[in-house]
């Protein structure tokens, strides 16, 4: 669809993507190579026909996370927010974008609040929820950034107490999908 447009006389288009995304995305999809070639090299072959020039650039360098957390912090009147909840944040959102801990954090207060509820309508004991907010911020980049897992939790709230067993005795942990980097979260947020 895009290549229809690409002809127009004295129009310059200017695409911002992924291409490792693409690429992935046309090897998967649109391309078989007749030799049976799987690499980047047939995908990417293909992607030059659509465009006269590509420009690549690097990657966006660390933004700094605690700066950005107090600012937003501060902006979102959450400034009572314990350092073990900040080190979450910054611990589960190191290396990442702006927009993602901004995502986290609109999360956490949408969290917060229901927390609140809950304990002003009665159904939990004052402090059960909101008196751990390491934890609760713990939960909200949990949810955010491995859902799959939070829903492994969901289905079997045994499992959690297993996984956290398993994370402070560094004994292999028992769960598919479980990537090195929420490992090393589990870990460094114990």
């Amino acid at each position: 669809m895009v290549k229809t447009f690409l002809d127009e006389p004295g129009c310059v288009y200017v695409i911002p993507c992924d291409e490792q995304a693409i690429l992935t995305h046309i090897k998967h999809n649109f391309l078989k190579s007749p030799s049976g070639d799987t690499s980047d090299a047939y995908a990417n072959q293909f992607l030059t026909k659509f465009f006269q020039m590509t420009l690549r650039l690097p990657p966006a360098a660390d933004f700094a996370v605690e700066e950005y957390l107090d600012k937003e912090l501060k902006e979102t009147e959450m400034r009572d927010l314990t350092t073990d909840a900040r080190d979450v944040l910054v611990l589960g959102y190191r290396g990442e974008t702006p927009r993602q801990v901004k995502r986290v954090l609109n999360d956490l207060i949408a969290y917060r609040g229901i927390a609140n509820q809950i304990e002003e309508d009665g159904l939990v004991d004052k402090g059960t929820l909101t008196d751990d907010l390491g934890h609760l911020t713990k939960m909200a980049v949990l949810s955010v950034r491995w859902p799959g897992f939070m829903r492994k939790v969901a289905d079997d709230p045994e499992k959690w107490m297993e996984v956290m067993q398993s994370i402070r005795t560094r004994h292999e942990v028992d769960l598919q999908d479980m990537g090195p980097d929420l490992v090393q979260f589990l870990w460094n947020t114990r």
